[in-house]
C-alpha cells in the first residue's frame, strides 16, 4: 500500500502549536473553588465560595454561591 507524500507549514504547525499552549495555559490557570464546610470567618460582597452544602447550607444546599447585597447568593 503507498501513501500519499504531505506538505506540513511550518507556520501553520507553529500556529497550532501556539493555540495548544494557550489552551493548556487557560486550563491550569483556571481558577479553582475549594469546597467549604462552613462560613468564612472573614467575608465581603463580592466573595465566590463553593459550600459543601451539608455542614454548612447557605441557602439552596451545595453550590457555589456570591456575597452581595449582604446576603449569600447561590448562583
Amino acid at each position: 500500500m503507498e501513501h500519499a507524500s504531505q506538505q506540513y507549514d511550518p507556520a501553520q504547525i507553529d500556529r497550532l502549536i501556539r493555540r495548544l499552549e494557550t489552551a493548556i495555559d487557560n486550563a491550569v490557570n483556571a481558577p479553582t473553588l475549594l469546597v467549604q464546610n462552613a462560613e468564612p470567618a472573614r467575608f465581603s460582597d463580592g466573595m465566590l465560595v463553593y459550600a459543601d452544602g451539608t455542614n454548612w447550607d447557605p441557602g439552596s444546599l451545595e453550590g457555589i454561591y456570591a456575597r452581595y447585597n449582604a446576603t449569600w447568593n447561590k448562583l
